[in-house]
């Protein structure tokens, strides 16, 4: 029990001494320790200054408050700098004797050879303030509200109106020519005689293409030696020209219900001629493993290069005609849904992607958002869930990725 005094009248007697040396270490180690933090770290005069510049913009000085908020900002570790790493370093040798140091060392340790994963390699090929030069200036053209709310405003003026109805006029999709639609609602003839001239081209233009597609049709179902194949694709062109009609909106009620018969007949039919034309393939490539078999053990002749080259036009053949039979799958698939069956609609779905994956070897992601929609107007969230989880190369489609990273989330 001797020992303790002894211990507390030492401290007593060399109370400098011991004050002088711990501050001293407090004050090397803390600067031998943001020497090494600096390796790691940097301190860059213009950020700094970019700082203070956006600091004076923000917080107005010519309050009390506005200066001491000032000062306390300045004054915080709000980034790596020099004096603020040596501030803190030394008050935290200072306040725990012997603990501080070894603290200080251990976190100068952790940040100097701390690791993070790596997002992006070769950073330093790219600048990004070299942006704000590189990219013009984006200005607001036709106010701040919406285009929808634009057209029906009265207070907006007529030239910005036309304006704008001449830019959405390169773009005719079902998005734009809504907005067009309402035009047709405007008391200014002008507008409104802009706008049915724009719904009248586009529409004029899909049927002057199905006429095209018709009259294509008509000549190959005309010849004598009639190809099938030819016969499918200008039927599957016929059938999504008339979904173009649809989904652009030009046809509703009575009329979308006939529109949507007339799809199903022609891809139906296209459908079936794929799959007759896919059964001959498999056929010729079952009789052609055959002749390959017959000339394995004996010397490559002419007519073997020739057998190779026809190998290699019917793998390409059957691949084009898988690609034709998954698009037919596709469109029934969209009429199925279109008509709210929707069993029909996941089934014809499943396939293509089915098929897609088999025979292909590609990936069909952009079904599954159909497949979600689906699910979700059921209001099966869970399945909505589940399915977009497989949606998983939509990364660069700017209108559904955002759509399935909530999900996802």
């Amino acid at each position: 029990m001797s020992r303790l005094p002894d211990i507390q009248l030492f401290f007593e007697e060399h109370f400098y001494t011991i004050l002088f040396i711990h501050t001293t270490i407090s004050l090397v180690l803390a600067y031998l320790l943001h020497l090494l933090l600096k390796k790691r770290f940097f301190d860059n005069h213009a950020f700094n200054e970019k700082d203070r510049e956006e600091l004076e913009s923000i917080i107005e000085e010519k309050t009390w408050k506005g200066k001491i908020a000032k000062k306390l900002f300045q004054l915080s570790f709000h980034k790596y700098n020099r004096i603020h790493a040596y501030t803190m370093l030394f008050f935290l040798n200072f306040t725990m004797p012997v603990l501080g140091y070894i603290s200080a060392l251990w976190i100068a340790y952790y940040l100097k050879n701390v690791k993070y994963i790596k997002k992006l390699e070769t950073t330093h090929v790219l600048n990004l303030d070299e942006f704000e030069e590189i990219f013009n200036e984006t200005k607001r053209v036709f106010g701040e509200s919406a285009l929808l709310d634009m057209m029906n405003n009265p207070y907006v003026p007529k030239s910005k109106k036309l304006q704008a109805l001449a830019s959405i006029s390169q773009n005719a999709t079902p998005v734009n020519l809504k907005v067009v639609k309402e035009t047709l609602k405007s008391k200014d003839d002008e507008i409104r005689m802009f706008g049915y001239a724009i719904l009248n081209k586009t529409e004029l233009s899909l049927n002057g293409k199905i006429n095209a597609a018709l009259a294509s049709l008509s000549a190959e179902e005309s010849k004598e030696n009639q190809n099938p194949i030819k016969i499918a694709l200008a039927k599957k062109r016929l059938a999504y020209l008339y979904w173009e009609l649809i989904y652009q909106g030009f046809a509703q009620d009575v009329l979308e219900d006939e529109f949507l018969q007339t799809i199903y007949d022609y891809i139906d039919h296209a459908e079936h001629i794929f799959i007759d034309e896919l059964a001959i393939l498999k056929q010729k490539i079952a009789q052609f493993q055959q002749k390959v078999v017959s000339t394995t053990n004996r010397k490559e002749t002419m007519s073997d290069v020739e057998l190779s080259r026809d190998k290699f036009r019917l793998f390409k053949e059957i691949r084009r005609v898988y690609e034709y039979y998954i698009d037919t799958k596709i469109l029934k698939g969209k009429v199925a849904m279109k008509r709210k069956e929707y069993n029909k609609a996941i089934e014809e779905f499943t396939i293509a992607i089915s098929i897609a994956e088999d025979e292909l070897n590609s990936d069909l992601s952009y079904i599954y958002p159909y497949i979600a929609e689906i699910y979700f107007n059921e209001k099966r969230y869970a399945l909505t869930k589940k399915i977009l989880q497989k949606a998983i190369n939509l990364e660069y489609n700017t209108r559904l990725y955002p759509v399935v990273a909530q999900w996802r989330a």
